[in-house]
């Protein structure tokens, strides 16, 4: 019975959880216990970036992970923004600008306002300080 077993063993023909593409310059790959394909690559500044390719198909992963790298590059190459900044680096860039408006301008009182409200509520809600 052991002999019949050995030769009608089914083997399910599963996909590799790793694979690249572009001559190694894109790596794609599953995360344990997820179903969707990831993809990471190094662009031209030198910086690392890994984004989710939005497919459990290895196929179309692989069309989306080119997609994406090719955009990346683009952006690289313009020099955009890649990566979405945190709301505390944004607010204190908006306060550079209102210190800069405030300082130029005479009798807007609204960017003094503006300021205001960025330093007083949007910070230390956020942020507190502590007073250890």
């Amino acid at each position: 019975m052991h002999n019949i077993n050995f030769l009608f063993t089914q083997t399910a023909r599963k996909d590799p959880d790793t694979l690249s593409i572009l001559d190694g310059a894109i790596t794609i790959f599953k995360r344990t216990n997820s179903h969707q394909w990831q993809c990471r690559f190094k662009l031209d500044s030198g910086s690392w970036h890994q984004a989710s390719a939005g497919s459990d198909q290895m196929a179309e992963a692989t069309t989306r992970a080119l997609a994406i790298y090719e955009s990346l590059r683009v952006k690289v190459t313009a020099g955009l923004v890649i990566k979405n900044k945190k709301i505390k680096r944004l607010a204190l860039e908006q306060l550079d600008i209102l210190a800069a408006q405030v300082a130029c301008t005479k009798g807007l009182h609204t960017y003094k306002d503006f300021k205001y409200v960025v330093e007083h509520y949007l910070i230390s809600f956020f942020w507190p300080v502590s007073n250890h």
